[in-house]
């Protein structure tokens, strides 16, 4: 099963005179993307103090950002 993973940022280009979004000039870093960089400063601290794993930055804060998504799913409504 596939985790939604919507743009975190996205800007409109056109809206039409409802106030819909037509068309979308940047779609912008994805909630992923946006969930795992504020995920990095924590995971930089705990494994810098713990080991020196330096290269497992990036792929531990994006297995946070993986649960904070699904979690996300969980409490939809």
């Amino acid at each position: 099963m596939s985790i939604p993973n919507p743009q975190a940022f996205p800007t409109a280009q056109q809206i039409n005179g409802n106030g819909d979004v037509i068309q979308w000039a940047d779609c912008g870093m994805t909630l992923r993307d946006y969930f795992a960089a504020a995920a990095l400063p924590a995971v930089i601290r705990e494994l810098r103090i713990h080991e020196d794993r330096q290269n497992e930055f990036a792929v531990v804060a994006y297995e946070i950002a993986d649960s904070m998504l699904a979690e996300r799913e969980k409490v939809k409504p």
